[in-house]
């Protein structure tokens, strides 16, 4: 290691839209990255790499403290430094579905 031992250019969106009425909430949000391996050890760690994701959410008000909400996220992805690891794919494709429940103070 040392100085300049990672150097990457990265660029990174996201669009989100979120519609409320009452005690509903309805978000939906896209992204999109990409990292760029800019040092001299690309050949033996190549940090290159891109994807994109989506998430909705839905929430709802129980009252001032109390919220109830789902969500589901997708994500598609290449990371070149997968391939350094036995077993992992450099493209991944990953969903999660999460429950909440939120108290705020």
């Amino acid at each position: 290691m040392g100085p300049g031992a990672v150097n990457v250019d990265f660029s990174a969106w996201y669009l989100m839209l979120s519609y409320k009425t009452g005690v509903h909430r309805l978000s939906a949000r896209i992204d999109d990255f990409k990292t760029i391996d800019r040092d001299a050890s690309q050949v033996i760690d190549n940090n290159d790499g891109n994807g994109s994701a989506f998430a909705a959410t839905y929430r709802y008000t129980i009252d001032k403290n109390w919220q109830l909400g789902a969500e589901y996220s997708y994500t598609d992805s290449f990371q070149a430094n997968r391939a350094q690891f036995a077993g992992l794919a450099t493209e991944l494709d990953q969903s999660q579905v999460m429950g909440v429940m939120q108290y705020r103070f």
